[in-house]
């Protein structure tokens, strides 16, 4: 799992979170726990094979492996 930091981040901003070969079920599983309501920080679940290659070059390049 790999998180990016925003070019431009605000107040509002969220945290991506990246995934590579995550399980279905699992997925949803930390999918559901990061939507738990009233985070202070939203948090996006990523899959890596369904964004654009830019992107994740982006994520794998500047990321933090978490």
């Amino acid at each position: 799992m790999r998180s990016v930091q925003a070019i431009t981040h605000s107040p509002h901003s969220a945290i991506d979170l990246l995934v590579w070969g995550l399980d279905e079920r699992i997925y949803c599983q930390v999918a559901a726990r990061l939507l738990d309501p009233d985070p202070l920080t939203p948090v996006d679940l990523l899959r890596a094979k369904t964004l654009n290659q830019a992107f994740v070059d982006a994520i794998e390049t500047s990321g933090i492996p978490l």
